[in-house]
């Protein structure tokens, strides 16, 4: 095969890949706003709440373009969060920055919030919901985030997700 004929098959071929990797990315929107956060339960305090807030919803945009199909928006609104873990008050009382301490105990992560799913501009589902992982400690996260900030609420997040919309793109669609 000549060397301009080979040439414009590899670029037709690559813009096909191009084209169908694109369709392939187009995905759902998720928007999230948090109410009233200076009153949560446990997001930590100033501008390390709003850098964990950040990262929570950072972590809710990127399933919905993974679990969420073209023309799908879901609009979480979150309502309170306590982060796994306590802070521990003895490291601040030596000055230290601030350390959580994970027992296992009754220092879950725990996310309330409300949610509404639409498809096409159209309201498919809406809910409250309180999300908790009694078992944080024990389960399986590991290594997906593994030395990330917020571990366990982003896996116990995902668990949410899936469950209530993933499987929407088997048979509904």
């Amino acid at each position: 095969m000549n060397t301009p004929l080979r040439h414009s098959l590899q670029v037709l071929a690559a813009c096909c890949l191009a084209a169908t990797g694109f369709s392939a990315l187009a995905a759902g929107t998720v928007n999230v706003s948090f109410v009233n956060p200076e009153q949560f339960t446990d997001a930590d305090r100033g501008y390390q709440r709003d850098r964990n807030l950040e990262q929570l919803a950072k972590h809710l945009r990127a399933l919905g373009q993974r679990e969420l199909a073209d023309g799908e928006t879901l609009d979480i609104r979150v309502t309170d969060v306590d982060l796994a873990g306590r802070i521990d008050p003895f490291a601040l009382r030596w000055g230290a920055n601030e350390l959580r301490v994970l027992k296992g105990a009754a220092d879950w992560p725990r996310i309330q919030l409300s949610y509404t799913l639409q498809r096409n501009g159209a309201e498919v589902r809406s809910a409250d919901e309180r999300l908790a992982d009694l078992n944080y400690l024990s389960t399986s996260q590991w290594p997906a985030y593994a030395n990330q900030p917020l571990s366990h609420e982003k896996h116990m997040l995902d668990e949410w997700f899936e469950a209530r919309f993933a499987t929407q793109q088997v048979g509904s669609r």
